[in-house]
């Protein structure tokens, strides 16, 4: 393991035994995305020896403030002279020229997208030069093949694991909150929670499907509201650890015991919900993806 060493001029990153105060942590992310131009929710995690969870928050704020540009995995600065939130409005606006040199220097396109018709400038582009497009996670339509678990298959396990507990511990019954998304994949894993659930339990309701828009900030609102409307709700299913973590959070600030409610999430693929997990609290259950697998297999 290496240490992270950068040193942002101007800040005092040397407070041993001290936590960097929020606004300081932001002015130092900000600042080390300027100079390199993008950095990794890793990179910031060492940077300012923080969760990637907390980071991700940071980002998503900063992003909102204009002061940088959100991208998968990790985040860019705002181009000179060009506001923000024109780029939000229309997100597939290419960033560089159609004609670049990347596309010529390429053999294959590993896609990982949130969202295909955000890329789909991209996408076309790189199918009229016959590169082929290996896709990870969600498929895009014109991929030679997709490298991702089995949603459906994996949301039935969690189910059919979150109906056997709900029978040991609460004598059967579950009552489900489902903070699910709008991508094909994310629509499978909680289809298929839904029926892993109700395969053990065929009495087992789920009370209310919600689009989290995997935002922490949203799936915190909207487990907040729904533990609050219908208490008897002793199930959550988040579709991925963004949003399980912010169910979490809800549970603890409506100081909920974490023996009345159970949150599974899918992905563990940081440390923050790999902690929630060995912590037995509220989330006692989890599909592990390894990204540290699938990143080298998309390669291979």
């Amino acid at each position: 393991m290496f240490e992270f060493k950068h040193k942002i001029p101007g800040i005092n990153s040397e407070r041993q035994g001290y936590p960097m105060l929020v606004k300081e942590r932001r002015e130092q992310i900000v600042s080390f995305i300027d100079e390199r131009g993008f950095a990794s929710v890793k990179e910031l995690s060492d940077l300012c020896r923080v969760s990637a969870m907390t980071i991700r928050r940071d980002l998503q704020q900063l992003d909102a403030d204009e002061r940088v540009r959100r991208t998968y995995g990790g985040a860019i600065p705002v181009p000179i002279g060009t506001p923000l939130s024109p780029l939000l409005e229309q997100p597939a606006a290419p960033v560089l020229k159609p004609e670049g040199i990347l596309l010529d220097r390429i053999d294959v396109l590993i896609a990982s997208s949130v969202d295909p018709n955000y890329d789909r400038i991209l996408l076309d582009r790189v199918q009229k030069k016959q590169i082929p497009i290996i896709a990870e996670s969600t498929s895009v339509g014109r991929e030679e093949t997709v490298i991702s678990v089995d949603n459906y298959q994996a949301g039935i396990a969690l189910g059919e694991w979150a109906g056997r507990y709900a029978r040991q511990h609460w004598a059967g019954q579950a009552f489900a909150l489902d903070l699910t998304y709008h991508l094909p994949n994310t629509q499978e894993r909680s289809r298929g929670f839904s029926a892993g659930l109700r395969y053990i339990l065929p009495n087992a309701q789920v009370v209310l499907s919600l689009n989290g828009q995997s935002r922490y900030d949203t799936a915190y609102k909207l487990t907040t509201d729904a533990l609050t409307v219908h208490p008897n709700i002793n199930v959550i299913f988040a579709i991925n650890d963004t949003t399980a973590w912010g169910a979490i959070q809800a549970c603890q600030d409506l100081d909920l015991s974490p023996d009345s409610v159970l949150v599974i999430t899918f992905g563990l693929e940081g440390d923050t919900l790999k902690d929630a997990l060995t912590h037995g609290q509220y989330c006692k259950a989890g599909l592990a993806m390894f990204p540290e697998i699938v990143g080298p297999v998309c390669v291979e």
